[in-house]
């Protein structure tokens, strides 16, 4: 393992500019508390609008950083900005990061999240009225949690899912990722992420877990109204276009888009057409559980 990758990956994520508004004021009208829960003590951040009701809508929000970077204040900046927009709650979870905790103890910790917060008697809302999401590598959390949470109790708690920028393909070469948007090959990290996040048992990279644009139809065939962002310039946007082809192929209302001058990570980067993402993300949620 190479530290001086993770040290200088992690030193670039904190030097990120500080959450520009109208996200930064989006925490004025909100309570946050935090929770730690199970053995590993997985620290959950509940985001609520000061106006919501007992019975209102959940977003799970899990963060990108390719598994390496942690939970930060974008993160509680863009759940406030939710949670507002739907008079209701986000949760973030911080869950446990690599290299220090590897594959599968991310997913592990948003499935314990799931269940903590389905039979938690700490905060109201209503079970009926729950989503999840993410950035990136949360994005690929998301699915995975999706997939591993119907598969241990044959229900799918969630009414709607919003995928942005997602990592859904760890067995695609990255220089081949980039041809197919017509760029040349850049600096690939993906094989240091790769080592960080599965350490030397690279060959579960084509499992669906870790690469969900290959879980199986019948799984996909159950998932509730499916919202993938993508950005135009961002390698990883083919496999969001192959997933949401696949989600579309399985009977799933898929609702597509694409932010063509973008890259990838741009939402939370605060680059091109950052808040119209956020924005629509945003309206997504609020309209599929609130309508």
């Amino acid at each position: 393992m190479n530290d001086d990758f993770v040290r200088h990956f992690r030193s670039l994520d904190n030097a990120r500019l500080t959450v520009p508004e109208p996200l930064a004021s989006s925490k004025a009208d909100v309570t946050v508390a935090e929770y730690e829960i199970g053995s590993d003590r997985i620290r959950l951040y509940v985001i609520r609008d000061r106006m919501s009701e007992p019975d209102c809508p959940l977003y799970l929000h899990l963060h990108g950083g390719y598994f390496i970077n942690g939970h930060g204040d974008r993160d509680l900046c863009f759940g406030a900005y939710i949670a507002r927009r739907l008079k209701g709650i986000a949760v973030s979870v911080d869950y446990p990061l690599s290299p220090e905790a590897r594959y599968p103890a991310a997913l592990n910790a948003c499935v314990q999240a799931v269940e903590w917060l389905q039979n938690q008697d700490v905060f109201s809302f209503s079970r009926e009225k729950m989503s999840i999401g993410g950035y990136s590598a949360g994005a690929n959390l998301a699915v995975g949690t999706a997939i591993r949470q119907m598969q241990k109790t044959g229900n799918l708690p969630f009414k709607a899912i919003s995928l942005q920028y997602a990592a859904l393909d760890f067995v695609t070469a990255s220089d081949e990722k980039f041809r197919r948007i017509g760029r040349e090959p850049e600096n690939d990290i993906i094989p240091d992420i790769l080592t960080c996040y599965l350490g030397e048992n690279t060959s579960v990279q084509s499992d669906y877990f870790v690469s969900p644009l290959f879980a199986p139809e019948q799984a996909l065939s159950e998932f509730p109204p499916t919202q993938i962002l993508t950005a135009g310039k961002d390698p990883l946007r083919i496999e969001s276009e192959r997933f949401a082809g696949r989600l579309n192929n399985a009977g799933v209302k898929v609702l597509l888009q694409t932010f063509a001058d973008a890259d990838h990570g741009f939402m939370l980067n605060f680059q091109s057409e950052w808040m119209s993402a956020i924005e629509v993300v945003a309206s997504f949620l609020a309209t599929t559980l609130r309508p």
